[in-house]
């Protein structure tokens, strides 16, 4: 309980019911993503978007606030930092969960919890490999960016390591696999690399 009150869990399991209350209210708001006309618009669902921006955040605020301390600790330490991973991801589902409870039996969201995997995953290396304030920018900016080119470019967004409104959801080996890296890695560095922490610092 000691790791967790140092990583954030309060405020993480605070910032995931109060988004997940926002996607309950707004469960049937999108925004439409319609840059190229002649494409169909790729509709981002308040849901998924709330939903990735707390896996980003989430992934920030768990990062290590003592990394020389815990780069000495017990292997312990990088079970706790592994552990972390799945409950933030679990965090940011539940935000989906919570929105999709209010929506249309036949509305589009079969999709949303691989992409938030993927991405929460995408937050945690972030965080691991560049520091805890890239994670909540590059999650987010890359989920965008993503949904800019299913738009423009579907050739080249049926490719991308996420789905869209109405398409078919991810295999379920992609977010697996995705979930099964950021883990290994927070594992492996307890966290976050020594060079992330300096990167934060300067």
């Amino acid at each position: 309980m000691r790791y967790l009150a140092a990583h954030g869990a309060r405020a993480v399991v605070l910032l995931c019911l109060g988004s997940a209350v926002f996607a309950a209210l707004g469960a049937r708001i999108a925004i439409p993503v319609d840059l190229a006309t002649f494409q169909p618009p790729r509709d981002i669902p308040l849901i998924e978007l709330l939903a990735t921006a707390c896996g980003g955040v989430a992934a920030g605020l768990t990062a290590p606030r003592m990394v020389e301390w815990e780069k000495l600790g017990t292997r312990r330490v990088a079970w706790w930092a592994a552990l972390v991973v799945p409950a933030v991801a679990a965090l940011a589902l539940l935000v989906v969960a919570a929105g999709v409870a209010v929506v249309a039996a036949d509305a589009p969201w079969h999709y949303m919890p691989a992409n938030v995997v993927v991405l929460t995953s995408a937050g945690v290396l972030a965080r691991v490999l560049l520091g805890p304030v890239t994670a909540p920018v590059l999650t987010v900016v890359v989920f965008l960016a993503c949904c800019v080119v299913q738009n423009t470019v579907p050739d080249v967004g049926a490719w991308l390591p996420l789905s869209r409104p109405n398409g078919a959801p991810l295999p379920i080996a992609v977010p697996l696999v995705a979930l099964a890296v950021a883990t290994a890695t927070a594992a492996r560095t307890r966290g976050m690399t020594t060079w992330a922490h300096a990167l934060g610092r300067d």
